[in-house]
């Protein structure tokens, strides 16, 4: 087997990442795009010593799960890789991914319960970020293909609240309107909040928008609440056009205020879920350690039944919320630092539980170990990777954690990403 080589392929199972795991010769394949039981036609991209990675090119004999996508744009667009998945076979595949990510990192599974919950797949989605380009002078709007730069024109996401799409479209067409001056837009970050009512968007621009351009963008886009832009580079000013960039989320303890900038949770179908899983390993709790904290979707409630909540986060935007959404809450520190550079603080505290909810590259083994220097006796990990989860599990364990239960929330769905809520004590 070589690059370039065309091969008929038998796919046994999914991987982690949206690939189809076969065998040729004696070597893994992973084919991009192939899903469980598949027969498959790829083309060979790389050949390592012990597996190689191949291109999907046709399907022989479909899976007795696969099925006609429902979006237009699945054949192209990287954004819904198991869309062609019939929906239970996505929770079954995702599961399993689990699973294997846990056991390969020597996490013991015997006794431990794993639940699962699915979402609706269209109109769940309440945040998005989309790429632009211009050709001809037209932007074109929408998501990379998998493993590709090539920009889809995506006109329609099923993903997209009914708002969010809305937004899209008036964005969509008041660049093309507005070309000669839009023309160094590269990116767009779109948000909408729980209430229905506030929206927001963000044009990420390589060169600054004059005024009067700025000006005629905000009366083409009406749905939008707040409308803003943003410089290229990290650490960039947000510059306001019109409104505000608050998005606006009811929750049963009060109301989270949180910047179209912040990370917030983009699927608002199973947010009630989250929350309750999240914090169900820490009832009880007087003093509890939030890492990671963003906005304050755990630290509102969590505010509401300890004693004493330090929430650490270290993005500025969603600090800056969560200041604002605690306010009222004397008894809880909302404390903008990173991390791993908060950690000689918190790490002395006297905490019972905790609650982490990082980013996909996972707390790692300094906050970990900075953690169970802090005595906790329960902790509740919130996780968007299952590989880093792991990681991070079989550290815990070694720190003297059992890991007691895990909930797998979808999300995420027709993606190969998911939402794990894992529940350890010691």
């Amino acid at each position: 087997m070589k690059p370039g080589d065309r091969v008929s392929l038998q796919i046994e199972k999914g991987v982690y990442r949206g690939r189809g795991l076969a065998r040729s010769g004696g070597r893994v394949v992973f084919v991009t795009g192939a899903l469980p039981g598949d027969r498959v036609r790829a083309r060979v991209d790389k050949v390592k010593r012990d597996f190689a990675e191949a291109a999907l090119e046709a399907v022989e004999e479909p899976g007795s799960a696969r099925r006609e996508p429902p979006c237009a744009h699945a054949a192209r667009c990287g954004g819904c890789t198991y869309q062609p998945l019939e929906y239970e076979a996505q929770l079954a595949l995702k599961r399993d991914v689990l699973v294997e990510s846990l056991s390969r990192a020597r996490v013991p599974l015997d006794g431990v319960d794993l639940a699962v919950t699915g979402s609706p797949e269209e109109g769940w989605r309440w945040r998005a970020r989309l790429h632009v380009e211009w050709e001809a002078g037209r932007p074109v709007l929408g998501f990379r293909e998998e493993g590709s730069h090539a920009l889809v024109d995506v006109e329609r996401c099923p993903q997209l609240t009914p708002g969010l799409a809305r937004l899209a479209d008036e964005v969509r067409s008041a660049l093309a309107a507005e070309a000669a001056g839009l023309r160094g837009v590269e990116e767009l970050r779109l948000g909408e909040g729980g209430d229905g009512a506030s929206r927001a968007a963000v044009l990420n621009v390589h060169r600054a928008l004059d005024p009067q351009t700025a000006s005629r963008l905000a009366a083409r886009v009406p749905s939008a609440s707040g409308l803003g832009w943003q410089g290229a580079g990290p650490g960039a000013p947000f510059v306001r056009i019109a409104g505000e960039p608050y998005l606006f989320t009811p929750r049963p303890h009060g109301v989270l205020r949180s910047h179209v900038l912040s990370f917030f949770q983009g699927n608002g179908a199973l947010l009630d879920v989250l929350e309750a899983t999240a914090l169900a390993p820490l009832a009880g709790a007087r003093r509890v350690l939030e890492l990671y904290s963003g906005a304050g979707l755990f630290t509102l409630p969590l505010a509401t039944r300890a004693e004493h909540v330090r929430a650490v986060e270290g993005a500025p935007w969603a600090a800056a919320d969560a200041r604002h959404n605690l306010a009222a809450f004397g008894h809880v520190q909302a404390i903008e630092a990173a991390v791993e550079h908060d950690a000689p603080e918190w790490a002395r505290g006297r905490f019972d539980a905790a609650l982490l909810d990082p980013p996909r590259a996972g707390a790692g083994p300094e906050v970990v170990d900075a953690l169970a220097r802090t005595r906790v006796a329960r902790v509740a990990y919130v996780s968007c990777d299952p590989t880093t989860l792991a990681r991070d599990l079989a550290r815990l364990r070694e720190h003297g954690f059992a890991l007691r239960s895990l909930h797998l929330l979808d999300l995420f769905p027709d993606t190969f990403h998911m939402e794990t809520v894992a529940a350890l004590e010691r």
